[in-house]
Parts: structure tokens; sequence; C-alpha cells
């Protein structure tokens, strides 16, 4: 029993260890925010450590509201929200991106959004993640530093996670 008990104390200790493992972005990356503006990332993104929510299909958006509330996030705050779309909705980006500025009405708001065209990949891989098909919470450093992240809807123990990530 004990050495079962160790067992999966180390499975754990190697999980938590993943999910917070310290990766790099291998290089900058370029997008555009909903006010228009080019942003470099991670050297351009809001603050010395960024929380990048980052959501894959619509119905995701929802989680990535509840996440903003949760963690009591302003547009003064160090996060910024991206919805990354495929290809293919790059044919009423200008739909999708007028109905967002209207929801999101102010710059501040505008500044923090991203919608971007392209395949899952061209932040999936950067970021180590695989799916689609929760959204992701990511702590990026001003350098590329990945201080962690974590997927799928809030929770009290996954803000407490990421809020330790920010200190």
């Amino acid at each position: 029993m004990q050495k079962w008990l160790l067992a999966v104390t180390v499975v754990l200790a190697t999980m938590v260890g993943f999910t917070a493992q310290a990766e790099s972005l291998p290089n900058t990356m370029l997008f555009t925010n909903l006010s228009g503006q080019e942003v470099e990332w991670p050297k351009e993104l809001p603050g010395k450590k960024t929380v990048i929510l980052l959501a894959y299909k619509r119905g995701q958006q929802s989680a990535v509201e509840d996440w903003v509330a949760q963690m009591g996030f302003s547009p003064s705050d160090n996060f910024i929200q991206v919805l990354l779309m495929g290809r293919g909705a790059r044919f009423v980006k200008g739909m999708i991106d007028g109905g967002l500025k209207k929801a999101f009405a102010t710059q501040e708001w505008q500044h923090r959004t991203y919608t971007i065209y392209q395949k899952a990949a061209v932040l999936n891989k950067p970021f180590g993640i695989s799916g689609t098909k929760q959204m992701q919470i990511i702590v990026l450093r001003e350098d590329g530093k990945i201080l962690g992240k974590v997927s799928g809807a809030a929770d009290a123990g996954k803000i407490k996670q990421v809020k330790s990530w920010m200190k």
C-alpha cells in the first residue's frame, strides 16, 4: 500500500511539474489586436507577465468571459484574450471582428482582444498545446518564457495556480 501511495505521489508530482514546466517561445510572433495595432509577442504584451486566454471555438468564449470575471480582470490588467479561428473564417473576418468590436466597445478592451485567422498550430505548437477541445490559459513572461498553462473552465484551483504564476 505504501509503495502504491508513493508511486501515485510521484506521478502526481510529475504531472503538476509538467504543467508548470518552464518552456519558452522559439521566437517572436506578430499579431494584430481588434484596435488594429500590430503587436510583437511576447515583448509588447501588456506586462512583464501576461495571462493569455486562448479560445478556439465560439462556444469557448463564455469560458473566457468566466475566466475574466473570476480573475477580476479589467482592461488595465496584464491579460489578453485570443480567439483563434481557422483560416476559412478569414472570409467573414470583417463580420466577426465588427461584432467583437461592438461587444468590446472601448479601446482598452479592443487592445486586449485578438482574432487570429490561422491554423491552431500557429499557437499550439509554440505553446506546447495539443488539441482545441478546451480553451487554454497560458502565463507568458515578456522574454518568452512560459511560466505555466492550464486548460478548461475556471475553478478555484486553476485560478489559484494562475495567480501564483503571476506573482
